[in-house]
């Protein structure tokens, strides 16, 4: 039964091409990159944890000791330990310094974080897709002859259908919607992973600096305090007498060697896509706001192939071009063929008392600027 699912699992399709592109690269970022990313965790968690041994202990511990230190955590070495000089700097704590804790509990949870944060990056793509887009931008760029001309006007025809039924007002908001959604993710997979580490992961790659540029002698490494390689693991069992016995063992994780670095990786790449995304929300919400910067962005995709999309265009004679019209065709431009694109711009006509005159000093700027 196992074998049939993973039969009808098909892996290609979450990196499949579309017909059309959709999207933006910051988008791309966030449904592809941002998966194989975090895809790439754990692949090498779950396979680590088949090529060797989660963790080995000092001393005659059974497997039934070290299966109770992965389930309930064990404790940071205590500097006076005299095991303690024999680790890596900074990876000891103070006698009164968490060393009564069980600090590697979130151990086993680690894998299963990430893959919940692997369905969460895939769903402002879905919702995208599949209740917005819905081919959308494919059914206004389709092409089924050689004739630019006609085609253009097929694509004019198309786009006054949309601005009658509102559908690309709808679209732009939709996409900025999914661009939020796509920020509200990494950030609940970011705080996800910092709760499992105790918060921890918050101000990971910081305080791995600050340790490691530091000329003055810290206490403890941020990156052994999160991602402990040895550990303290303390047990207790029931004895004869009634009471307890209690066992310690110097234990060694050497996964955690691998998550120290990956995770350090994954917090910087998260904290850009934050960041990006944070600028890009402000972004779209000019662009919805401001039709002359929605036009200003088409021209972004229009000036390397020496076009332009001049001020005043109309796509019918009763309004002039608003901020999601242009959002429209600069999601078609990247489809569309330079011939077609021209004969589309030719055909969005300037609003009346827009001369021909200012239509030719506006180029002239717009190849000034070029140049």
């Amino acid at each position: 039964m196992g074998v049939g699912l993973l039969d009808k699992l098909d892996f290609k399709k979450l990196f499949k091409r579309d017909k059309v592109f959709h999207e933006n690269v910051l988008f791309v970022f966030h449904h592809q990159v941002n998966f194989v990313v975090i895809l790439i965790g754990i692949i090498f968690i779950f396979s680590q944890r088949y090529l060797g041994e989660e963790i080995e202990c000092t001393g005659p511990a059974t497997s039934y000791d070290k299966k109770v230190c992965l389930m309930y955590g064990a404790k940071y070495v205590n500097e006076n330990n005299e095991l303690a000089s024999r680790l890596p700097d900074g990876c000891t704590v103070q006698k009164n310094d968490d060393t009564d804790k069980n600090i590697t509990a979130y151990y086993i949870w680690v894998p299963f974080v990430l893959l919940t944060c692997l369905f969460l990056v895939k769903i402002p793509r879905f919702i995208w897709k599949n209740l917005i887009e819905r081919g959308t931008l494919e059914c206004l760029v389709e092409v089924k002859d050689d004739k630019p001309e006609e085609e253009a006007e097929k694509i004019l025809q198309k786009l006054q259908k949309l601005r009658k039924r509102s559908v690309g007002a709808k679209y732009h908001l939709g996409f900025a919607f999914c661009e939020l959604l796509n920020l509200v993710m990494v950030l609940a997979c970011f705080f996800l992973v910092d709760g499992l580490l105790s918060n921890k992961f918050a101000d990971y790659a910081i305080s791995v600096k600050q340790f490691y540029s530091s000329s003055e002698d810290q206490k403890s490494n941020p990156m052994c305090m999160a991602f402990p390689t040895f550990v303290n693991c303390e047990i207790s069992v029931g004895a004869i007498t009634g009471g307890t016995d209690k066992k310690s063992h110097l234990c060694i994780l050497p996964h955690n060697l691998w998550n120290q670095y990956y995770f350090l990786a994954l917090w910087i790449w998260w904290v850009f896509l934050i960041t990006a995304s944070s600028l890009g929300l402000v972004y779209r919400l000019a662009g919805i706001m401001v039709a002359s910067f929605s036009r200003e962005v088409l021209n972004l995709y229009l000036t390397p192939l020496g076009m332009f999309a001049r001020k005043g265009l109309q796509i019918d004679p009763k309004r002039e071009m608003l901020a999601s019209d242009y959002f429209v065709i600069s999601r078609m431009v990247p489809n569309m063929k330079k011939s077609l694109i021209e004969e589309l711009l030719k055909k969005l006509k300037p609003k009346k008392g827009y001369s021909e005159e200012k239509m030719e000093a506006d180029k002239l700027v717009v190849e000034m600027n070029i140049d």
